[in-house]
């Protein structure tokens, strides 16, 4: 049997996340993504942090605010795959570039470059 939530619940879910994550940081990383936030990073390397303006909720899909481009603190080796919102310095999300998250420039990261993150969505779990 599997559960499911409906659209209030899934809104208040959403909106909840949205106030925790509000401020946060948000990692761009190369390398293999891990399986999941909660698994380890093996041989990333983290080539910008940003940090998150919010977001805007519409039937449970969180959709980052406009977030500040920042330099580029390492280049990628293979471009970048993967990012994660870190709160207090622990993984909390995880999206890959090109799915949920969409960064320029969009293929390898040059140290000193420009790092801006265009679009970032988040989903909570169907209703």
């Amino acid at each position: 049997m599997s559960t499911t939530i409906g659209l209030g619940s899934q809104t208040a879910m959403a909106t909840g996340l949205s106030t925790y994550l509000a401020t946060e940081s948000l990692v761009i990383y190369d390398g293999i993504a891990p399986a999941n936030a909660k698994t380890a990073l093996s041989s990333n390397t983290v080539c910008a942090t940003h940090t998150l303006a919010g977001f805007i909720e519409s039937n449970g899909v969180l959709t980052a605010n406009a977030i500040a481009s920042v330099t580029i603190a390492a280049s990628s080796v293979g471009g970048v795959t993967f990012g994660r919102i870190l709160v207090g310095g622990v993984s909390q999300w995880q999206g890959i570039v090109g799915a949920e998250i969409t960064v320029t420039p969009d293929a390898n990261y040059v140290a000193g470059g420009t790092s801006n993150v265009t679009s970032m969505t988040l989903t909570t779990p169907d209703a």
